[in-house]
């Protein structure tokens, strides 16, 4: 009898996050949150208003702490203090709106991060092509729109080429053209083996984004996986809506 191969074993995710508690004041954040990204994929977290989106990517670039569980980004719990400047480095992240000096110009901005993280002038001048901002010169970010502001924190979050992007609505202020431009790049930038995390409420765009989704209520997750298992196309909105909606009545109730 010929010996079978052992199976191969599954990947380790990028993200884990494990029985993640997390409460203020009276308030309870996150309710034993497991969450797991895979790399090479787009992982959506899907939510309402204070479904604990916003909070759970903070806890990921270790801006907070959890009361209880563990979290792992790249095998490592996330760095916090003076030790978060070089993990940050192989993490990329716009979260709370874009945080950019809006007296400084678009490649100015860059700059100050290049400078921190070692990268190269080439390197700025081809992340403003990227997000399409090299005919910007000097112009200064404080008269940006919306959308240029959106594409500028997209540039210092790829800045270094990081192996994880975690982007909170990234869509947001960004026209038509700007929105299917961002889309393909982070498409791309998970077809080369890395991992993308975004958040969005705009659900239309996720059905032509993400691979995977979780969507969280009451501060767990509710679902995780594969989108087309979740929803048949044309359905994202309803079974999530179904979903959420079911949950918000469960906890009235309760």
């Amino acid at each position: 009898m010929t010996a079978q191969p052992a199976p191969a074993p599954a990947p380790q995710p990028a993200i884990r996050c494990t029985d993640v508690r997390l409460q203020r004041g009276d308030t309870v954040v996150l309710d034993g949150l497991d969450l797991h990204v895979q790399a090479g994929r787009v992982h959506a977290l899907l939510g309402r208003n204070g479904a604990g989106k916003s909070t759970t990517f903070r806890l990921l670039l270790g801006l907070m702490q959890p009361d209880s569980g563990t979290i792992d980004v790249l095998g490592q719990p996330p760095a916090s203090g003076t030790k978060n400047r070089a993990a940050l480095e192989r993490i990329g992240a716009s979260i709370d709106g874009p945080a950019i000096y809006t007296h400084l110009s678009a490649f100015d901005n860059l700059l100050v991060h290049a400078r921190l993280t070692g990268v190269g002038r080439a390197r700025i001048e081809e992340v403003l092509d990227i997000v399409g901002l090299a005919s910007t010169g000097r112009k200064r970010a404080r008269h940006f729109s919306m959308g240029m502001k959106a594409r500028l924190a997209l540039g210092i979050a790829i800045l270094t080429e990081p192996d994880v992007l975690i982007l909170d609505e990234p869509q947001n202020g960004l026209d038509p053209q700007g929105i299917a431009e961002l889309r393909q790049l982070l498409r791309d930038y998970a077809a080369a083996g890395r991992t993308v995390l975004v958040s969005s409420h705009q659900l239309g765009e996720i059905v032509q984004l993400a691979d995977d989704i979780s969507v969280l209520a009451d501060g767990v997750c509710r679902y995780e996986g594969p989108l087309a298992d979740f929803a048949a196309p044309g359905r994202l909105e309803e079974e999530f809506l179904k979903l959420t909606m079911l949950s918000a009545t469960q906890q009235e109730a309760a």
